[in-house]
């Protein structure tokens, strides 16, 4: 039997995109063998414009896979957990803007996106304690790791740090977790990177076999 990566998980657009357009093998249900809990922001959902990725997300949804996260709406948060989620969307808000200083004064590259659906992704999984963000974006981990942010997972334990799958991790958590073999998540990962410089491909490809080669 195959167990689950425990918690719940907030998913990015950009997995969802690059899972609904794999049509080899069923990466989304992939997803959903993975993943115990998993959530989808509203926002996120409205960043997901075109199909396969927006169809295939609706229909996890409507086929109760994925739990819709809208803070809009008063049957997801009460009135007190709106105004928490608003604080956590604010400090989210600091945190991307204080990375971007960070990066330029480190003379790296700085994105031109608002990051919206990873902002709000965090702030969902804060007040709702989840465990995971799944998403192919590197400054979530960043601010993750810059922030400390952390959450409870119940009993009498410490906070735990919020985790971030990227998709090498979630990969690798595939055929940890025995969810597909090897071969076939490899696949999927090579497609997915195509669109990096050759160099890159490598590096990501050679990283990704080295720790899918010690779980042997």
């Amino acid at each position: 039997m195959t167990m689950k990566r425990e918690g719940k998980v907030f998913l990015d657009s950009n997995i969802i995109m690059l899972a609904a357009s794999f049509h080899t093998y069923d990466v989304i249900g992939w997803i959903n063998t993975l993943y115990d809990h998993i959530y989808i922001h509203a926002t996120v959902l409205s960043e997901l414009l075109i199909d396969p990725a927006r169809s295939a997300a609706l229909q996890m949804i409507r086929q109760g896979y994925w739990q819709l996260f809208d803070p809009d709406n008063p049957q997801h948060v009460s009135d007190e957990g709106y105004m928490l989620y608003e604080q956590y969307v604010h400090e989210m808000d600091a945190a991307f803007r204080q990375l971007n200083i960070k990066k330029q004064a480190q003379g790296r590259m700085v994105k031109g996106t608002t990051d919206l659906g990873e902002k709000d992704s965090i702030a969902a999984a804060l007040l709702l304690y989840a465990r995971i963000i799944c998403s192919n974006d590197y400054d979530i981990g960043e601010v993750i790791a810059d922030r400390q942010l952390t959450i409870f997972t119940g009993g009498e334990g410490e906070p735990e740090l919020l985790l971030h799958d990227t998709l090498e991790d979630f990969c690798y958590y595939v055929v940890r977790h025995q969810v597909a073999e090897r071969s076939n998540v490899r696949k999927f990962f090579k497609c997915s990177i195509q669109t990096d410089e050759p160099n890159r491909q490598r590096q990501k490809l050679r990283r990704l076999d080295q720790r899918l080669q010690a779980l042997e």
